[in-house]
């Protein structure tokens, strides 16, 4: 064995069976040696100690400003789940009630001119217009279908009780702080108190009221090329007057006048629409002719289609003219503890002498700032409970997230594994809004929910479009902004696939045209039957992040990551 000049420390034994420690020195020879054997031993035995273990977690003491119920779990709860304590479940129950109040009171925004108008008592004569073309439930010749079909303008003002502006819809978090400082200097472990009051104070303090406008007209409201693409599309052009059709009479001189245009071309196809017409008016009956023979309906739409104003038919100007506009408004009122008017103020049971003790005078300086305190401080840090927990689409528990992972296929790369679970654990929990992009990768800096200026469909809540939501979820889940966040670019990004290539956090897409609107998916897995299981974020019925099938074999497959 050839060694460099220098000391060897080997460990032997002694005689006693305590180590015994030689020296080795090796000179450097032109010739190699063997170096001086050292007897066998036994190795050295090391006493057995007990593992190391991590000092077990000390929760902090139960106090005034802290949501005490969220350290106690019933027997058979699961600790690791913070909605299955005491306070976890109050939490839900009255996020869930503060949820079901903003769908009934925003959601207005979302629903027609005539169901709001129902539910206000307004009758459907006062949502008459004038005809528009671009409406295909208009009819030219019945004037009662006209009407107005969508808003023009929806305000909604939500204010605290004080008449000052807010962009928070929600003060459960406020409510959920008073209702632990009053039950802590009352009974810390009455979940029927704490249930109770929080209930009754939520309730006294949300307001709401919405009205609609009169119909109104301004101009330039049809642009030339919506009511050509309308012509096109077949809708009906000729119009009536409300005094054209009063009466038999009118609706027979409308039937002839408008067969006599179609006879000029039609020839005798058109004197029969117009015998046929006459007739049918003379009955009583109202309905304009038959087209037995179906030239004279093809002849109409080739007018539309070739000759545009000519043969009778009314200018397009004409149907640039408003057809009238009707506004929603909805006025909320929040009560919070901020300024003169403040929950605090509004507290009834809190405020009544039959509730004072020898702990509890009612809301002091003391108890106030208590209660202020527990409301600023962040509940998921302290207590794993958030406000993104909850939304107004069922979001999946942790279950059935956990099932769904379990279906994907084995050995996936961390990253993809990363966006399968942001992808799951954001369904129901991101609200859809037209040209929403995300301002941080987490949830509470976008502050989805937040009211904002309706998107043209009138969604209020603040979130994110389909294509927005991609770029979030990559920025969540494997904190990596996409430089692109709309369909157009998105589609660009990567490396294009075969679709039987698709691997779980890989893309579906399509560019939006003049015609169509853009749409993205993030691909999950392949169900049995050989359908694409997504997440995408959906302006559709949920308004939120959901799971579905794709099977759009002609939409555009890329791979982002690799």
């Amino acid at each position: 064995m050839m060694a460099a000049a220098g000391a060897a420390v080997c460990a032997g034994s002694s005689a006693a069976g305590a180590p015994d420690y030689h020296t080795y020195v090796i000179e450097e020879t032109p010739e190699e040696t063997e170096p001086e054997t050292v007897p066998e031993t036994e190795p050295e035995t090391v006493p057995e100690t007990e593992p190391e273990t991590e000092p077990e977690e000390v929760k902090p003491s139960p106090a005034a400003d802290r949501f005490n119920l969220a350290d106690v779990y019933p027997e058979g709860a699961d600790p690791e789940d913070p909605l299955t304590s005491l306070g976890g479940g109050l939490f839900e129950k009255l996020y869930e009630k503060d949820n079901s109040w903003n769908q009934s009171v925003f959601g207005a925004s979302s629903r027609k001119p005539e169901q709001v108008a129902g539910q206000l008592g307004r009758s459907r004569a006062s949502l008459l217009g004038k005809y528009n073309i671009t409406d295909e439930k208009h009819n030219p010749d019945d004037p009662s279908t006209w009407v107005v079909g969508k808003w023009n303008h929806i305000r909604v003002d939500v204010r605290d009780a004080n008449g000052t502006a807010t962009p928070e819809v929600s003060n459960v978090k406020q409510i959920l702080a008073m209702a632990s400082v009053y039950t802590w200097y009352h009974d810390p472990g009455d979940t029927e108190t704490f249930s109770r009051y929080a209930n009754e104070l939520w309730k006294a303090s949300h307001k709401s009221s919405m009205s609609m406008s009169k119909v109104y007209y301004d101009t330039d409201c049809l642009t030339r090329e919506a009511v050509e693409k309308a012509m096109k599309k077949g809708n009906r052009t000729k119009k009536a007057t409300s005094s054209e059709l009063e009466g038999d009479a009118g609706d027979a001189v409308l039937a002839m006048a408008t067969a006599s245009e179609l006879a000029q071309d039609a020839g005798a196809a058109g004197d029969a629409v117009m015998v046929q017409a006459a007739e049918g008016a003379a009955a009583g009956t109202g309905q304009v002719s038959t087209d037995p023979t179906g030239q004279a309906a093809a002849l109409e739409a080739d007018l539309i289609a070739e000759q545009g104003n000519e043969a009778g038919y009314d200018n397009i100007e004409e149907y640039q003219e408003c057809p009238g506009h009707l506004d929603l408004s909805v006025k909320v009122t929040v009560w919070t503890m901020d300024g003169e008017k403040n929950l605090f103020r509004l507290d009834k049971i809190g405020s009544s002498a039959e509730n004072m003790n020898e702990r509890w005078w009612g809301w002091t300086n003391q108890t106030m700032e208590e209660a202020r305190r527990l409301a600023e401080s962040d509940w998921y840090e302290d207590y794993g409970l958030s406000v993104s927990l909850f939304s107004k689409t069922a979001p999946l528990t942790e279950g059935e997230i956990e099932e769904q992972l379990a279906l994907l296929p084995e050995n996936l790369s961390p990253e993809r594994l990363a966006l399968a679970k942001t992808a799951l654990e954001s369904i129901g929990k991101i609200p859809y809004y037209w040209g929403g992009k995300p301002v941080s990768p987490d949830y509470d800096g976008n502050h989805f929910y937040n009211i904002i200026a309706a998107d043209y469909k009138g969604r209020i809540f603040r979130g994110l479009d389909c294509s927005g939501w991609l770029t979030w979820a990559y920025w969540h889940g494997l904190g990596r902004k996409l430089p692109e966040m709309s369909t157009a670019g998105q589609i660009h990004l990567g490396r294009g696939i075969r679709r039987k290539n698709l691997q779980t956090g890989d893309i579906i897409i399509r560019a939006g045209t003049d015609e169509t609107i853009g749409h993205v998916l993030m691909f999950l897995r392949w169900a049995e039957d050989g359908r694409a299981v997504c997440v995408h974020e959906t302006g559709g019925v949920t308004n939120n992040v959901c799971l579905t099938y794709n099977t759009d074999t002609g939409a555009s497959c890329r791979n982002l990551l690799d």
